[in-house]
């Protein structure tokens, strides 16, 4: 009889075990959804750790309880290989050759508070300490004498207006800039400032984007905590919830539009030699990662580790800044740099090396 019930209990957790699977799935391949479409649900990719960490308790489940099992997780993975991929990818370390293009991307969101603590030093200092050979900040005004110290690192630069026509999107370049262009300018300001780079005998296309922000809030994050841990009545987490879906159902229909935009650039733009990054304000398991995956290669999927959290304000831990590269760039050593501490996101650093002709 107990042998009975054990292997009941057994199955209806194994039952449980598929159903998270299936959920694993639904929430991982989300990113095929257009977010015009299905405003909400194209959202759910921000639930993809979780459905990553329940898998992986069952996981551990069965290997203490029952061994052979353990293959419906193991399972799991595997069907779910590309979106576990693209949020926590996993690769062996590479010595970075000589003769590499290191490239750094910040997002600084610089504000008043910030300017009373001294945080555009900061990031100046930074930059130049890092010696990258191209720098894509967001966010942040840089005045003449802070370009002046940069001159020596960086002698070339472009600054202009971005999102909102208050946020500064920078490109600073230690190779001469031959041409500047925008794309996406609207009454909520431009969100891609572009150059054209010579390095070597070659041009290459840097883009720098900061694309339509959720604006969450810390309090936002605690209800959605607090939503997930079944800490709130039926009705104030159907409350919460839904004011929540509706900011992040705004921002990501926006940022939509405004990938629409660079894929017109990019397909326009086959075949040359470019360098995109910047603060996509989405996910690994987003639209807007899955769509420009189609042209570039993702620098951080191709040689980084781990989810690589980029963003670490209002309680909400996600990785929302992006580096791509085209097919004739071959990306080494890419990491999210979490000791510097100037922003509520941290920079991504990535070496670059030129394999052949794009």
């Amino acid at each position: 009889m107990l042998k009975k019930l054990k292997n009941f209990i057994l199955q209806l957790i194994a039952g449980a075990n598929v159903a998270s699977i299936l959920l694993m799935l639904f929430v991982g391949y989300s990113d095929h959804l257009n977010p015009v479409d299905y405003p909400r649900l194209s959202n759910i990719g921000l639930l993809f750790p979780l459905t990553l960490i329940i898998n992986l308790l069952f996981l551990a489940f069965w290997l203490l309880f029952k061994v052979k099992w353990s293959l419906i997780p193991i399972l799991g993975f595997l069907v779910a290989f590309q979106p576990v991929r693209n949020y926590c990818p996993l690769n062996i370390p590479k010595t970075v050759p000589d003769s590499v293009l290191k490239v750094i991307s910040y997002n600084v969101y610089f504000n008043k508070k910030q300017k009373e603590a001294g945080v555009r030093e900061g990031v100046v200092e930074y930059a130049r300490k890092m010696e990258a050979d191209i720098v894509c900040l967001q966010e942040i005004y840089f005045e003449r004498g802070n370009f002046e110290m940069l001159k020596r690192n960086y002698p070339y630069a472009s600054s202009q207006y971005g999102s909102g026509g208050t946020d500064y999107i920078t490109i600073l370049s230690r190779y001469p800039i031959l041409k500047r262009e925008t794309i996406g300018e609207d009454k909520k300001g431009r969100h891609t400032v572009i150059v054209h780079v010579k390095v070597g005998n070659d041009t290459v296309i840097v883009v720098n984007n900061h694309l339509a922000s959720t604006r969450l809030t810390a309090r936002d994050g605690d209800e959605f905590r607090k939503i997930v841990s079944g800490g709130y009545s039926h009705d104030s987490a159907s409350m919460a919830s839904k004011a929540i879906a509706e900011k992040l159902s705004k921002a990501v229909v926006h940022r939509a539009e405004q990938v629409d935009e660079l894929e017109n650039f990019l397909e326009k733009n086959r075949g040359r030699s470019i360098i995109l990054c910047g603060d996509f304000n989405d996910s690994p398991v987003s639209h807007s990662h899955r769509a420009i995956s189609q042209y570039l290669t993702d620098c951080y999927r191709a040689c980084g580790n781990g989810p690589g959290i980029s963003y670490h304000e209002n309680k909400f831990y996600v990785r929302i800044d992006h580096m791509f590269a085209s097919s004739d760039w071959e990306p080494y050593r890419c990491f999210v740099d979490s000791k510097v501490k100037f922003s509520d996101h941290y920079p991504v650093v990535c070496w670059l090396k030129k394999t052949r002709k794009p």
